[in-house]
């Protein structure tokens, strides 16, 4: 009989024996007909035995036999590219080592990492390990093996730290990816262990970086495979991580599937996303700092940093990262947004608009965007360009003493002096750049407090608003506004 399965989040499971195609994440034998989705107990537990739903249009089947041997396993179209895998996926498998290999990430070509991973025995038992430092090795063990790096705190020891719903640089791994090449993480248990369940969390840094997570996971435990598919994308907030936490179960033993899910109704259940920028942090962070960055030489990795700093610390200083390149075209181009190219077309070409058009226009003086949220960051916010339309579609001319905003720029935060990302910028004319010194960034505290204004000078019609996101680098954008309101008078 082939099945699917996966735990469809925390306690609960989808069940179907006919289940549409399925990324990965299986191994495992039971369930009913229903599509439905139970909540807490061991039957939701029993559930994630059985067939997983559609989650894309990639498919794997497997055969799971009662006793060691296991049964063979067919994969295809795996990542979104043909790859034909033959495998076993044993019950109960059982060893001492386990090897993770890494063939793919979810579109990161620089770099790989998870934010956890988590073993459970035939009893339903948290496998853990004596000395984490000494029983998990990765090759390549972390960025610090990167020139010009020492003392990055994400290091492969984090992937067992018990801390796996989390944002939190101090609790990830992250290492060098260079497509083609080995990466592997190696993991020496204290004894041989009879495998229940594997859970694997992807790297979930923010929406944005979660492109580092793994894609295309192989494990084997003593030279053995026992699971070879790709591992759900992380969705880069704390509250939804349970549920996009990959887990692969080996054996229907109702002990083991209660005793889970006690644990996970401990652990995982009415996790609430942080209120605050610190709250998601295990150390009272300090907003990081943010700094001119430059591009490293053509063909260079770019870096990457995490937030280190303790209470009372100097924020570190950020790293430099690459900018786009108008005419790229390598496929190892860091995947983002990309400098937008201009039309050609001159503002005086616009036709003009019938006079009834013209009236049907909102006019006002003061126009005022409240900044709701952004694109992940939680410390700053920031645009690159801003221009207000008539009802001719000319540009009105604004200058800097009719803007404001609130906060007004970085120059705010106490220690900051000097940097340039100042209200002007979003009217100096430069608008299709990666260049931070035609940009406006801001302090964001994650409330729905802060605004940016503009006083047309007179009661104007106001026909559009073109804004231009940050766009300081693919990195960057997620400083970039997400939502705003937009107000006139």
């Amino acid at each position: 009989v082939e099945r699917r399965s996966v735990i469809g989040g925390v306690g609960g499971a989808r069940m179907s024996n006919k289940a549409p195609p399925s990324r990965g994440g299986l191994a495992g034998a039971g369930g009913d007909e229903d599509g439905e989705r139970l909540a807490g107990g061991s039957a939701a537990m029993a559930a994630a035995m059985a067939a997983m739903g559609s989650r894309s249009s990639a498919t794997m089947t497997a055969t799971m036999s009662d006793d060691e041997d296991g049964g063979a396993v067919g994969a295809e179209a795996l990542g979104g590219a043909e790859m034909d895998v033959d495998f076993l996926i044993p019950s109960r498998p059982r060893g001492q080592s386990l090897e993770f290999r890494i063939h793919s990430t979810w579109g990161d070509v620089h770099y790989c990492g998870m934010s956890g991973l988590e073993m459970f025995d035939v009893y339903g038992n948290l496998v853990t390990l004596l000395d984490p430092a000494a029983q998990v090795s990765a090759s390549p063990a972390s960025v610090n093996d990167l020139d010009g790096y020492s003392n990055d705190p994400r290091t492969v020891d984090k992937l067992v730290d018990g801390v796996n719903a989390t944002c939190d640089d101090l609790h990830v791994w992250l290492a060098p990816f260079t497509a083609g090449e080995s990466h592997t993480v190696h993991m020496e248990l204290n004894v041989p262990v009879t495998l229940g369940m594997l859970r694997v969390w992807n790297y979930n840094k923010s929406r944005i970086h979660s492109a580092r997570g793994v894609r295309i996971l192989e494990v084997l435990l003593d030279g053995r495979t026992i699971f070879h598919g790709e591992i759900m994308q992380a969705p880069g907030t704390v509250s939804e991580a349970p549920a996009h936490a990959e887990c692969i179960l080996f054996s229907e033993e109702e002990e083991m599937l209660e005793a889970i899910d006690k644990f996970d109704l401990e652990h995982y259940v009415d996790i609430e996303e942080p209120t605050d920028a610190s709250s998601s942090l295990e150390h009272s962070l300090e907003r990081p700092s943010t700094s001119e960055r430059c591009a490293p030489a053509e063909g260079e990795r770019p870096r990457t940093a995490a937030n280190t700093a303790g209470p009372g610390a100097a924020a570190p200083r950020a790293s430099p990262m690459v900018p786009e390149e108008l005419a790229a075209e390598s496929s190892r181009e860091r995947p983002g947004t990309a400098v937008r190219r201009a039309t050609g077309k001159p503002e005086a070409e616009h036709p003009e608009k019938p006079e009834a058009a013209k009236a049907s226009y909102p006019i006002g003086r003061i126009l005022k965007l409240m900044l709701i949220s952004t694109w992940g960051d939680k410390y700053y916010i920031g645009l690159t360009g801003l221009q207000v339309l008539g009802a001719d579609a000319e540009v009105y001319s604004i200058e800097e003493g009719q803007l404001d905003a609130h906060p007004k720029d970085l120059n705010c935060i106490p220690g900051y002096s000097g940097d340039d990302r100042t209200l002007d910028k979003l009217v100096d004319g430069v608008y299709q750049t990666t260049d931070d010194h035609h940009m406006w960034l801001a302090p964001f505290s994650g409330e729905s407090d802060g605004w940016l204004s503009v006083d047309l000078g007179d009661a104007l019609p106001v026909s559009a608003l073109r804004v231009w996101n940050y766009n300081k680098s693919s990195d960057d954008t997620y400083r970039g506004v997400k939502k705003l309101r937009v107000f006139l008078d």
